[in-house]
C-alpha cells in the first residue's frame, strides 16, 4: 500500500484569531526575535515572559526571506534573556525543539522534544522529532544551548504526525542579524522558556476575532 507523505507548514490558522499563531525566539537583549518565514502577518503581537507573567507587544517585521522560510521581527524592550545562534548541527546529533503545538488541544503551554539531526539537504535539515501544528518558528537547539536551527514543516499522513520534521538553516537569520547589528553574544543562563516568545499573527488591523 501506497502512503502519501505530506509536508504541511506548522503555523497555525483560524484559532481564536484572525491571522494564526507561531512560535518564536529571543536572539538579543533589546527584542529582536526569530521565527519562520511563513508566520508573517498584517500585524503580528508578541507575548513575551516578564516578572512571572506574559507581556503582549506589537512587533515590527524587520525583514521576511521567504526562499529560507526565515523572519527577524523586533520589539521594543530591553535587558531581556537570549539565545546564541550558531551554524549548522553535526549529522546524528542530538537537539531540543521548544515551542507551542497544538494550542487549540493543549493550550499555550511550552512543550520541549528530544530529537536528533538525520540528514542536511537543499531543503534544511531533517530531524527525527515530532512537531505539531503551531511549533512553526520555534527554535532548533544544541546540547550547549544554541540555536541551530528554525522548525518550518513536519511531515504528516492526515492528522497523524509521523514524527519527523524540518527546520531551515540558520544562514538566513545570521545574514539579517549582520545587516541590522543584532548584538548575539553574551547570553544569559536563563531557562529556555524564558527565551521563547508567542507569535499572534493577524490578517488586518481589527484584532483578535474569536471563533
Amino acid at each position: 500500500m501506497r502512503i502519501v507523505i505530506l509536508v504541511i507548514a506548522l503555523c497555525f490558522s483560524s484559532w481564536s484569531y484572525s491571522g494564526g499563531f507561531c512560535t518564536g525566539f529571543l536572539i538579543s537583549s533589546n527584542g529582536y526575535i526569530g521565527t519562520a518565514g511563513h508566520c508573517y502577518g498584517h500585524r503580528i503581537v508578541i507575548g513575551y515572559r516578564s516578572g512571572g507573567r506574559v507581556v503582549l507587544t506589537p512587533a515590527k517585521i524587520i525583514e521576511v526571506d521567504s526562499a529560507q522560510d526565515t523572519m527577524l521581527l523586533k520589539i521594543d524592550v530591553k535587558d531581556l534573556p537570549f539565545f546564541t545562534v550558531v551554524g549548522v548541527p553535526e549529522k546524528g546529533s542530538q537537539i531540543i525543539g521548544a515551542g507551542f503545538p497544538l494550542p487549540d488541544r493543549t493550550g499555550l503551554e511550552l512543550k520541549t522534544e528530544l530529537g536528533e539531526v538525520i540528514s542536511e539537504g537543499i531543503l534544511g535539515i531533517n530531524l527525527r522529532m515530532w512537531a505539531g501544528v503551531g511549533a512553526s518558528g520555534e527554535p532548533i537547539i544544541n546540547n550547549n544551548g544554541q540555536v541551530v536551527g528554525i522548525l518550518v514543516s513536519i511531515f504528516s499522513t492526515g492528522d497523524n504526525y509521523s514524527g519527523l520534521s524540518r527546520a531551515t538553516y540558520t544562514n538566513s537569520l545570521l545574514r539579517m542579524m549582520s545587516n541590522n547589528h543584532v548584538v548575539n553574544f553574551g547570553s544569559s543562563s536563563a531557562s529556555i522558556k524564558d527565551k521563547i516568545v508567542y507569535v499572534f499573527i493577524y490578517a488586518d488591523d481589527k484584532g483578535a476575532k474569536h471563533a
